[in-house]
């Protein structure tokens, strides 16, 4: 960046920056943004009823939410449960199901 400030003629330099500056608040609005829904899927994520999906909404207790929330169990269930992690393989030797 500063070799090309340095190549430009200098009546060039002042919009030259204020494009450098507009695309990096581009940049940064975007990122913002793109967090912020991140964020608001996982506070979503967390309320009742919000992990489902749209279609299992309407009956939570169904077969199709079921299957939804064991597919959802069995994706995190590897995150929690390996061997050497300290008091998840008694519990889960104790339910007989993991």
């Amino acid at each position: 960046m500063t070799q090309t400030l340095a190549t430009i003629p200098p009546a060039q330099r002042a919009p030259f920056v204020r494009l450098q500056a507009s695309v990096r608040s581009s940049y940064h609005a975007s990122v913002n943004a793109r967090r912020t829904v991140e964020f608001q899927a996982h506070i979503t994520a967390m309320q009742p009823g919000g992990s489902l999906m749209p279609h299992s909404r309407s009956d939570p207790l169904g077969p199709l939410a079921k299957k939804e929330r064991f597919e959802r169990f069995d994706r995190f269930r590897p995150q929690l449960v390996h061997h050497g992690h300290a008091g998840t393989n008694r519990s889960s030797k104790a339910s007989g199901r993991l």
